[in-house]
C-alpha cells in the first residue's frame, strides 16, 4: 500500500498498474474494504478492476456453457442416429437422453442465474447480452430436441 501511495504523485498510469496488480489478488469484498480506508483514486481503480474481473468471469462462464451446449448438441445427434438404427438398446438410449436432458436443464439454470448481473450492470449487459441471449435460445432449442427424442424413444 505504501508503494502505491508513494507512486500516486509520480504517474497515474504506473499507479493504475500497481493498483490493478494489488486488486487482482484480492477478493471483491477485500477490494471494496481497501477503498473505504484509503482514497478516491483507489476507489475508481478498484471498480475498474472489479469490472475487469466480472467481465473475465462472465466470458469464462459463457464460453464454458457454449462448449457444453455444443457437446450436448453432438450427443443429441448421436442419440438421434442410434434411435433410427435397427436393434438399438432403448434402455441405454433412455439413459443417454436423461443425462443430456439434465445437462441442458443445468445450463438453463446457469444462464438464469447470470441474468440478474447483466440486468444490474449496463457495461456487462452491453458486452454480454447478445451472447447470453444466443446461448439461451440454443439451450431452449436443444431442450425441445431432447424432449422430442425422449418422446420417440418412449413410443
Amino acid at each position: 500500500m505504501l508503494l502505491a501511495q508513494k507512486n500516486a504523485g509520480a504517474s497515474p498510469f504506473i499507479c493504475s498498474e500497481l493498483l490493478e496488480l494489488i486488486f487482482s489478488n484480492l477478493k471483491i469484498k477485500d477490494i471494496l474494504y481497501s477503498c473505504l480506508i484509503v482514497n478516491h483514486q483507489w476507489n475508481s481503480e478498484a471498480f475498474r478492476v472489479i469490472l475487469k474481473q466480472k467481465e473475465r468471469e462472465f466470458r469464462e462462464d459463457l464460453d464454458f456453457i457454449k462448449y457444453r451446449l455444443d457437446c450436448s448438441e453432438q450427443e443429441i445427434t448421436h442419440i438421434y442416429t442410434v434411435l433410427y438404427t435397427p436393434r438399438y438398446d432403448w434402455i441405454t438410449a433412455g439413459e443417454e437422453i436423461a443425462n443430456v436432458h439434465a445437462v441442458i436443464k443445468s445450463h438453463i439454470n446457469n444462464l438464469t442465474s447470470i441474468l440478474p448481473c447483466l440486468i444490474k450492470s449496463s457495461v456487462l449487459r452491453n458486452k454480454f447480452h447478445v451472447q447470453w441471449q444466443n446461448l439461451y435460445k440454443q439451450t431452449k432449442k436443444l431442450l425441445k430436441d431432447i424432449d422430442l427424442l425422449d418422446n420417440i424413444n418412449n413410443t
